[in-house]
């Protein structure tokens, strides 16, 4: 029986906010989209410093404006990756069907503060949810961050459905008794709980 749903933010709460942030970036400024990624997907800045809770928004983004060359400021970049994301209205009327069937939604999620914050000053998303479990407030992330909800919920591995789009995190998850969604399309979460045979 399934207690809990765990939905990761980006690729399945949310949908498409990194390729639209990198590509209003790369198209404000005029620098290359690998520039943009080499620095918000695979710097060791964002993904060991940053989503672990080591630095500021500050510090990252300021050594953001002045990898890419640009004239921006921290602020700047925060409202435009605000304004590059939109709501998974699937994703949202699951989760209302969750509530009514005592299902907890979940959200663990790698990620960094003021991301956060400012997609649940537009969204107000953050009240939806039952626990949420961030890498920054720990300074560890998935798959290790999913040992977090198991202390937190009191639930065992499998009473709780991971939804995620990273393969690895999938992978990850099912070795540790997970049942598990890669979510390789965020439309079509509906139809990867049918194969499964969940109905909520």
């Amino acid at each position: 029986m399934v207690k809990g749903i765990i939905f990761d933010l980006d690729g399945v709460y949310f949908k498409n906010g990194k390729k639209n942030f990198i590509d209003n970036i790369s198209l404000k400024f005029g620098i290359s989209e690998d520039k943009v990624k080499e620095i918000f997907l695979r710097s060791d800045m964002m993904n060991k410093q940053y989503k672990n809770g080591k630095i500021s928004g500050d510090e990252f983004w300021n050594y953001a404006i002045k990898e890419w060359n640009i004239k921006s400021t921290p602020k700047e970049i925060l409202k435009i990756l605000q304004e590059g994301y939109e709501v998974n209205d699937k994703a949202i009327n699951l989760m209302k069907r969750l509530k009514k069937n005592g299902v907890k939604s979940i959200i663990c999620s790698n990620n960094f503060k003021e991301r956060i914050k400012v997609l649940d000053e537009r969204f107000n998303f953050i009240k939806n949810f039952d626990f949420v479990v961030l890498s920054y407030e720990y300074g560890i992330q998935k798959p290790e961050l999913l040992k977090k909800v198991i202390e937190i919920s009191r639930y065992k591995p499998q009473e709780i459905l991971v939804i995620d789009d990273g393969e690895t995190i999938i992978n990850e998850a099912n070795k540790m008794g997970f049942k598990t969604i890669l979510c390789e399309n965020a439309d079509k979460i509906e139809d990867y709980l049918h194969k499964l045979d969940l109905e909520f």
